[in-house]
């Protein structure tokens, strides 16, 4: 019986989720472990910024100046960890989903999909697969750019190709296109575009033996950002978190081609990798790279 390692921890802070995440990837990446999905949320609130984001930018959004803040290893805009729950997922190289990543990215957003379909009887599509939705903006930028063409500042105001956006019920209704099977349409009956709101935005870092992906899902909105909706508000319903991983899990446990989920043993190999992780994340040096 083939089994993967699954951790879901206690909320910790942004350093902490950052080293641990990155541990992770190193001690799959030197074989110690064949890969390991995790879910996670943060104490207290914090601000996530994108590797390529400007450590100044996070002047401009004034209900997070509160919040602690980190610098992640991935890309994309910045990300306000309160009302929301974190997943990564890192995979040895020699794993089919490893070797094509942008496979990886929509196989574990269309998990979620479905899961959400099954829970909570609302319809979420992956951005990109509707040709009728608005131009997407770039996910994320090495250079800077003139402010009025630069993305927004947080994440979930973006769209990017391979999204989890929310349908609003007042949208026209979606259908399938005949000509292209299993290739979803927007038939337009009563507007030009869908309502959506996206709900899960995800980044990956790849090292040599290994891949780790890790996105945040909007589970409610947060007073330190609050343009934000989450699923209890988008929804109306309560949002338990225990019965969203279990069934998120589940469908991943299939996609990863394994039988069952075993506790994740963390050796001292892992300990090592988490301390110069830490050192990492905490660096102002880090932080403020750029």
């Amino acid at each position: 019986m083939s089994e993967f390692p699954l951790l879901v921890d206690e909320p910790r802070c942004g350093i902490a989720n950052m080293a641990r995440d990155q541990a992770l990837l190193e001690i799959v990446a030197s074989g110690v472990l064949p890969g390991v999905l995790r879910f996670y949320q943060w104490q207290p609130a914090t601000l996530s910024l994108g590797y390529f984001q400007a450590y100044a930018a996070r002047q401009d959004h004034l209900p997070s100046l509160a919040c602690p803040i980190v610098r992640r290893a991935s890309g994309g805009g910045a990300i306000l960890h309160d009302q929301e729950l974190t997943y990564s997922l890192v995979l040895a190289a020699d794993h089919p989903l490893a070797r094509d990543t942008p496979k990886l990215y929509r196989a574990v957003h269309q998990a979620l999909c479905d899961v959400l379909a099954n829970l909570y009887h609302v319809t979420a599509i992956i951005w990109g697969d509707f040709p009728l939705l608005p131009p997407v903006q770039p996910s994320k930028t090495a250079h800077p750019q003139p402010s009025d063409t630069a993305p927004p500042f947080l994440c979930f105001l973006r769209r990017s190709p391979g999204d989890v956006v929310l349908v609003r019920p007042e949208s026209p209704p979606l259908t399938t296109d005949l000509r292209l099977p299993a290739k979803p349409f927007y038939a337009p009956a009563a507007g030009p575009t869908l309502k959506t709101d996206k709900i899960l935005g995800s980044a990956q870092r790849r090292r040599d033996g290994a891949v780790l992906q890790h996105g945040s899902l909007l589970l409610g909105q947060s007073k330190f950002a609050p343009e934000l909706p989450g699923l209890a508000e988008l929804t109306g319903q309560r949002i338990a978190i225990t019965e969203l991983i279990n069934a998120w899990s589940t469908k991943l446990l299939a996609i990863l081609g394994m039988d069952r989920f075993s506790p994740a043993q963390l050796s001292m190999e892992y300990t090592a990798a988490y301390g110069v992780a830490w050192e990492k994340f905490a660096a102002q040096e880090w932080l403020q790279t750029r």
